[in-house]
């Protein structure tokens, strides 16, 4: 054989030789390189649930942190005194929601007014022979009478509603010593003990509703809208003759400034509830606690301070306490001040 060609094969089987030791030597590294890039990726990914760990447990923690914020206990200031001296005893710029009822200035001596003082003269004296019919069906049953028609000494209220919710049309001196320039007295205090972008509601008779309107616009509220409180139970007051005209009340929404406090959307402003009943009535202009209370709901948050300056049966105090809100306020009559006081504690 040719000595020349047994190099030559020599030669290349050592090419080839170190060609393939070259080629492991290279996937070799390539293999480690490729474990080096999942070894770092299985870091990574480590430390990043690691990370993402340690975001939910903060964010755990956040969140309880917020759940864990505390109102102060709500705060209840009722003064026997007169509204005007009690605004004036407050920092301007203090109050969230003035929601109040002053007087309307209506009264009058009528057949209510005496239908009203009849009633409850009676109920003092606890006359026997006054009842309402659905009172004498009872007795006539229970003393096995045909009828009552002999009974002429006896007096009938009519139905029960007629003695339960009777009313007085006559409210005494806080209601016919206040005038219209009383009221814008209290509109312009009200404006400047209010925050910005706090609220005022405030009703009033419905045949001066826009006096009331006037006295606002001149002092700077915004945004005045009607809201309207249906009677579900109204006195029925001539009600043969012709349509109710106290089966509602209209008061006004007015806003300082913007951006007020409103926790509701689409709302019509018109609500159904019954007069205020039973024992725990004892001012003759009453507002309904459920109507009150949803009012509050609406236009302030739990916290906020809210101010009435004409108590009457101490029904925004009672609504404050039962929503959490701070309440100021007054009643210038020292038997309903004590009677207020009885009902919050």
């Amino acid at each position: 054989m040719d000595k020349t060609k047994v190099k030559n094969v020599d030669v290349n089987t050592e090419a080839n030789v170190n060609i393939e030791a070259n080629a492991d030597v290279e996937a070799n590294a390539n293999a480690e390189a490729n474990a080096d890039v999942d070894a770092n990726a299985d870091v990574d990914a480590v430390e990043a649930n690691a990370n993402a760990d340690v975001d939910e447990v903060k964010a755990e923690a956040n969140a309880n942190e917020a759940v864990d914020i505390k109102i102060p206990p709500t705060t209840i200031d009722i003064q026997n005194i007169d509204g005007l001296e009690y605004l004036f005893t407050l920092e301007d710029a203090s109050i969230n929601l003035i929601l109040t009822d002053p007087p309307y200035i209506i009264s009058r001596e009528s057949g209510m007014n005496t239908h009203y003082n009849t009633v409850k003269k009676n109920e003092e004296n606890n006359v026997e022979f006054v009842k309402t019919e659905e009172e004498w069906i009872i007795y006539k049953v229970e003393n096995n009478l045909l009828n009552d028609a002999k009974k002429e000494n006896y007096m009938k209220y009519g139905t029960i509603y007629g003695k339960k919710y009777c009313v007085k049309t006559n409210y005494g001196e806080w209601d016919n010593n206040f005038t219209i320039e009383i009221l814008e007295q209290y509109i312009a205090q009200y404006y400047k003990k209010l925050k910005k972008g706090g609220t005022l509601i405030i009703f009033f008779d419905l045949w001066k509703i826009s006096i009331l309107k006037d006295i606002m616009e001149k002092y700077k509220f915004k945004q005045i809208r009607f809201i309207e409180w249906i009677k579900t139970n109204p006195q029925p007051l001539n009600s043969k003759i012709n349509y109710l005209t106290n089966c509602r009340e209209i008061a006004l929404v007015g806003i300082k400034g913007a951006k007020p406090t409103f926790n509701s959307h689409y709302d019509t402003g018109i609500y159904n509830f019954p007069l205020q009943g039973g024992k725990g009535r004892f001012h003759p202009t009453q507002k309904n606690i459920l109507l009150f209370e949803e009012l509050i709901r609406k236009h302030s948050n739990e916290g906020d301070i809210v101010l009435d300056t004409f108590l009457g049966g101490g029904t925004t105090a009672v609504a404050c306490k039962h929503l959490n809100r701070h309440f100021k306020g007054c009643e210038i009559s020292e038997e309903y001040y004590l009677k207020i006081l009885d009902a919050i504690a």
